[in-house]
């Protein structure tokens, strides 16, 4: 599961980049320039391991920055740093309110994806699957979205829903079959035929 961290992270980070280069011609305010000086600061202080000293960053940060995108990159990051400490309830309020200052459709992706990543880890089985299944539902042409199948069929196969996750996967391999998920699918789907689960399934509709 610490792939789908880092991907989350990797792509803030080149968002961040992207802002930070654009500040020498935007005419954005000196607050809101600051702002992404700072998440810059945290992220330098993430990659050296300084996770105290970066929510501290953070917490300054947000007390001043209550919306708009450099909060929502600060509570996405906030939530990063939470759940790397086993802080999982305050992880998901983090990526829950991410999603809630969220304006931009890419914003939007990025905290959803964060909020299913985080009930995931929390072992919130059930949630997790339905707030995958929302990612897809919302954002079927972004790039995380194959991955989401694959978790989504992957949990639902685990709570015993096999015609749920049988179809997620069969979607997957359909709409996605260049990815590296769908070959991942086509292995799950494989393993699902002789899986007890599958089998006692099979039983229970026969009788």
């Amino acid at each position: 599961m610490r792939h789908w961290q880092q991907v989350l992270l990797a792509f803030a980070a080149a968002s961040l980049a992207g802002i930070l280069a654009s500040l020498v011609v935007a005419n954005l305010g000196k607050a809101e320039e600051r702002g992404w000086e700072q998440l810059s600061y945290v992220m330098s202080q993430m990659s050296q391991g300084q996770k105290p000293e970066a929510l501290k960053t953070l917490d300054t940060l947000l007390s001043s920055q209550r919306s708009g995108p450099v909060a929502v990159n600060g509570f996405l990051l906030r939530s990063d740093i939470l759940l790397s400490e086993g802080k999982k309830d305050e992880a998901l309020a983090a990526s829950r309110e991410a999603l809630r200052q969220a304006a931009s459709p890419e914003y939007k992706a990025l905290a959803s994806a964060s909020v299913c990543y985080v009930l995931e880890e929390d072992g919130k089985t059930s949630e997790a699957a339905d707030a995958y299944g929302r990612f897809i539902k919302d954002f079927p042409d972004h790039f995380l979205t194959p991955r989401a199948c694959a978790q989504q069929g992957r949990l639902l196969f685990s709570l015993g829903r096999l015609a749920e996750a049988k179809e997620v996967l069969e979607k997957l391999i359909t709409l996605y079959p260049s990815t590296i998920w769908a070959g991942d699918a086509k292995a799950a789907l494989e393993g699902m035929k002789g899986s007890p689960l599958q089998k006692s399934t099979a039983t229970k509709g026969a009788n």
